[in-house]
């Protein structure tokens, strides 16, 4: 009979096992070998990228002299945040299968891995472009008005 340290141990186990054999076959699925989740946290990255890019390119003086400091500000954040949802990118695409892959299916379960093992840095990465991406549209209205 099992104390109950090594049964909670075990149950742990199972939990994480089945978490990991759940995500890789959520990734061996689906079309793009990537969790749905990832695949979403990609699309908005890419939008709020494009749009940040198009802010620090946007009506820019050709001397930097020439900017005030709320433009000055803008052009700042929009580049920092650019640099997260670059960084946000790279590591959303390590996380994938890709399609041509040989052994698709242990390739999507050692990706499921990556992704637990990721996932608070995932986090943290979204959270500190999520408070950029606020703070850019704090700016925007306020310098609209």
């Amino acid at each position: 009979m099992l104390d109950p340290m090594s049964a909670l141990s075990l149950v742990e186990f199972v939990e994480f096992s089945s978490k990991i054999i759940s995500k890789g076959c959520r990734i061996y699925l689906s079309a793009d070998g990537a969790l749905p989740k990832n695949l979403e946290l990609e699309v908005i990255t890419n939008q709020l990228s494009q749009l940040t890019k198009k802010i620090r390119h946007s009506d820019i003086p050709s001397d930097e002299k020439d900017l005030g400091d709320e433009e000055k500000s803008l052009q700042i954040m929009s580049h920092e945040c650019s640099k997260i949802a670059d960084e946000l990118l790279k590591r959303l695409e390590k996380l994938k299968v890709k399609s041509d892959a040989k052994h698709r299916g242990w390739k999507s379960l050692r990706q499921a891995l990556k992704s637990v093992w990721s996932k608070e840095e995932l986090n943290e990465l979204s959270e500190r472009l999520d408070r950029f991406r606020n703070q850019l549209q704090f700016r925007i209205l306020a310098s609209m008005k």
